[in-house]
């Protein structure tokens, strides 16, 4: 209702109540035949069979769902479906008698023509025809792309559903599915559970697919993904695993899928709990809307985690590979009754990647996987808004897909596990797996396991940490007392709680160590205080004493430590993150002493991890001696790729010619893309006689995301050589290059090209390129040219049907040249 209407009735009382009067006559009038009350759930969908059709050119798809349900209700007649921007075209029973139906742009209300009640299973069909929004993606056929016959993929977390098939869409119902659906017959199609039959429509040249998921899941999980693929197939134990990539791939799949067979071993034994469904596959599709979505048994993955053997020495799949497989029980096995309570589902994957990294790759890679994960969330966190991790008053769902779910949810679990042991915590999770299989649930229902599991009050730990926002900040200080021969302890928490968002006090354990010159101690004490004073007897002052040691708290913490104290911490640790956390108070907290310099020095060289070493090759940036340079030099040949990366850019910060030919020879003979790159980059900070010729060697240079040649290009582009212009043409006029390698060899030519006759035709050309980034690049570099020829083709582009961020690109092209020539 408008303000003028709203208006308008206050003051006329008179006009007021008839309209009332009129309304409610209209409203119980018209009533019986379709009863209106807020959409709510009155009903049990127990399996939905989709009949689906596509059609590519126009994005489009032709579908019938047919919907068994039984009613929770008495006299069930009316019931109403999510169905976002559909076309219905009929409702009717399997015996063809039709129902009566209305629709708008958000649900389809059916009338059933009598009441049922909640002994009856009930089935309708409903035909429609939708152009979705969502849920539904079609990546059109490209002869530059890999996947050449387009594809068809779904997306629907997590309430995307609706846009393309009629359902109930949220996931506090679960239900059976069954997906019928055709393609082009070079496509092949993936879906949830066993595949029932494939046939070939020789006629038509299409393929149809029956696939069946029998064990009930969320309308969300639902899932088709379609185009040209090889197909791999793999065992854990008797379970059946599938990797589908692109044709020219095939050899690749090993770099990302080799570990999953042994996360499913993992993951069954460490829940406790078989994995539940009939296969496992792994798809992966060009632009997906994530980096991958845990359909059951069914994951779709984007294209970016396929990746090479050189790749591979700088990134993996294992984290991505593993959030999603987790996913299969937690999420999918039991799943989160509605959006406030996501943290079971991702909070839960998050931490099952932590949880393999320590099974798979020791107790540093998974201290290093939690440090980058308190990290994260310290970062996203905003000090204005503190959501809690069960939250329910979010706008959109989507918005609860975020840092508080995934890093702090995963770090509650962390904490959770600390605090009670693994024996219990581990059986707390299978007990919840089996105890609410298939089935919906609350935080609550987690929690009260937990309780009785351990068989202990958690409240406090979940009332802290689910139900409210922030975290705890320590400020901390201690004394030693030699008189005494006490270490006394002061603990402070400052975080601000003025509008009750964040608790007053967090209440944890803390494991405190004591280290001496020749003796240490480790002591819990519990922290229930905003201010507390902790005092331990110890006989010599301490050379460093460790708050959280094990750093399992998840935290901001100012602890004020000397110089020596820092140091003697970074050079002898044992976790990674507190060498980490080391690092960086020295570098913001202590004098860029001697002392410092040559602690960051020994470790970028002999500490046992590779993050920590990469840490202290970027931290020695701004020492410009001798010996920081000849650390720097060795750490170019560190073992790890990553480590190489960061001395490589340190070192070139130093603006130092001499470096040039170590530079060269690294980008000729390393393994890995990054270092190459790098090298390259270095190298574009420095010219020398052999910058040109060095340069574009690499511009050929296959790599994964086209790492190498982008950085060829950057560093040409950065020399400003015209000689650079014809490998530049070639790249920008070959229609079977990327966009992206087309508009860098475009932006190559905006540097060294501007008043080259050749540069100018080819721009002009480009004027009627179908890609509209390279349409756009060259208007805008036409703008430069200030030449009547370029007016002329630019106000000849302008009489034609243009977007209008094109049109206003050329505008200012046109309106620069005229300037140019004095118009």
């Amino acid at each position: 209702m408008s303000h003028k209407i709203k208006y308008f009735l206050s003051k006329n009382k008179i006009i007021r109540h008839f309209l009332l009067v009129f309304f409610f006559n209209f409203i119980f009038t018209i009533l019986p035949l379709f009863p209106t009350f807020a959409f709510e759930r009155n009903y049990d969908i127990q399996h939905i069979k989709l009949k689906l059709d596509f059609n590519e050119q126009k994005k489009s798809l032709s579908g019938e769902a047919t919907i068994s349900l039984v009613p929770l209700i008495e006299d069930f007649s009316f019931f109403q479906l999510h169905a976002k921007n559909m076309e219905i075209r009929e409702v009717k029973f399997p015996d063809h008698a039709a129902c009566s139906f209305s629709a708008d742009s958000k649900k389809v209300s059916i009338q059933l023509p009598f009441s049922f009640s909640q002994k009856d299973t009930i089935t309708i069909i409903i035909s429609y025809y939708t152009v979705p929004e969502k849920g539904i993606y079609f990546n059109k056929a490209d002869k530059n792309s890999p996947y050449r016959s387009g594809q068809i993929y779904s997306h629907s977390e997590p309430n995307d559903a609706r846009y393309w098939f009629p359902c109930y869409d949220q996931p506090d119902d679960k239900l059976t599915s069954e997906i019928i659906a055709t393609v082009p017959e070079n496509h092949f199609l993936l879906s949830n559970g066993r595949l029932i039959s494939e046939r070939r429509n020789r006629t038509e040249r299409t393929k149809t697919y029956h696939w069946r998921q029998d064990k009930p899941h969320s309308s969300y999980l639902i899932s088709v993904a379609a185009g040209e693929y090889a197909e791999i197939k793999d065992r854990a134990g008797n379970l059946p695993l599938y990797y589908y990539v692109y044709k020219n791939q095939k050899n690749l799949a090993p770099n990302s899928f080799a570990k999953t067979a042994k996360m499913v071993e993992f993951f069954e034994k460490i829940f406790g709990y078989p994995y539940p469904w009939n296969k496992y596959a792994q798809i992966v599709v060009a632009d997906y809307k994530a980096g991958g979505m845990e359909h059951t048994g069914a994951t779709t993955l984007n294209d970016y985690t396929i990746h090479d053997k050189r790749a591979h020495l700088d990134r993996n799949s294992d984290d991505l590979v593993a959030h999603e497989l987790a996913h299969q029980w937690f999420g999918n096995l039991v799943t989160c009754k509605d959006w406030s309570h996501l943290w079971l589902n991702e909070g839960f994957a998050t931490y099952s990647e932590i949880l393999f990294k320590e099974y798979d790759a020791g107790i540093e890679a998974a201290q290093y996987a939690i440090y980058e994960d308190q990290k994260f969330y310290s970062e996203m966190t905003d000090a204005k808004f503190h959501q809690p991790i069960v939250y329910r008053d979010y706008r959109d769902p989507e918005d609860m897909f975020n840092y508080i779910e995934y890093q702090k949810a995963g770090q509650v679990l962390q904490m959770l596990r600390h605090i009670i042991g693994d024996l219990l915590f581990f059986k707390s999770l299978k007990t919840y797996l089996s105890q609410y299989e298939f089935q919906s649930v609350e935080t609550k229902n987690f929690t009260n396991i937990v309780e009785q599991i351990a068989n202990k009050d958690l409240n406090y730990f979940f009332d802290q940490w689910l139900y409210h926002g922030g975290h705890p900040e320590f400020k901390i200080t201690y004394q030693w007392e030699p008189d005494t021969k006490q270490v006394l302890l002061y603990v402070r928490q400052v975080q601000d709680d003025s509008l009750g968002l964040v608790p007053e006090v967090f209440c944890m354990p803390v494991e405190i160590e004591i280290i001496g010159q020749h003796k240490s101690i480790s002591q819990q004490i519990f922290i229930d205080a905003r201010n507390d004073t902790f005092a331990f007897s110890f006989a010599s002052r301490p050379v460093n004493i460790r708050f959280d040691k094990d750093n399992y708290l998840l935290k901001k913490m100012d602890f004020i430590k000397s110089q020596d104290e820092w140091i003697y911490q970074l050079l002898n640790d044992k976790n990674v993150a507190a060498r980490l956390n080391a690092l960086t108070q020295l570098e913001e907290d202590t004098e860029n002493s001697l002392a410092t310099i040559l602690a960051f020095e020994r470790c970028l060289l002999n500490d046992p991890f590779w993050a920590v070493r990469r840490e202290a090759a970027y931290l020695l940036i701004d020492y410009n001696r001798p010996q920081t340079k000849e650390a720097l030099v060795k750490a170019c040949a560190d073992s790890h790729a990553k480590v190489r990366v960061a001395a490589i850019n340190s070192l070139s910060n130093f603006y130092d010619k001499k470096y040039n030919p170590l530079f060269r020879k690294i980008a000729e003979n390393d393994s890995s893309y990054k270092v190459i790159s790098a090298a390259l980059y270095a190298l574009s900070h420095v010219e020398d006689e052999h910058s040109f010729d060095f340069f574009s060697k690499f511009i050929d240079m296959d790599s994964h995301n086209d790492i190498v040649r982008s950085a060829a290009f950057h560093s040409l582009y950065y020399l400003k050589d015209e000689r650079s212009i014809p490998i530049a043409i070639r790249f920008a006029s070959d229609t079977t290059q990327s966009n992206y390698r087309r508009t860098s060899a475009l932006s190559l030519l905006k540097n060294v090209g501007v008043g080259n006759a050749d540069v100018e035709s080819l721009l002009i050309g480009l004027l009627s390129d179908s890609d509209r980034y390279v349409k756009k690049k060259a208007i805008n570099i036409l703008g430069s040219f200030k030449t009547e020829q370029s007016l002329s083709a630019l106000k000849q582009l302008q009489e034609t049907e243009l977007s209008a961020d094109i049109k206003r690109r050329l505008r200012i092209s046109i309106e620069k040249i005229e300037r140019g020539l004095g118009k």
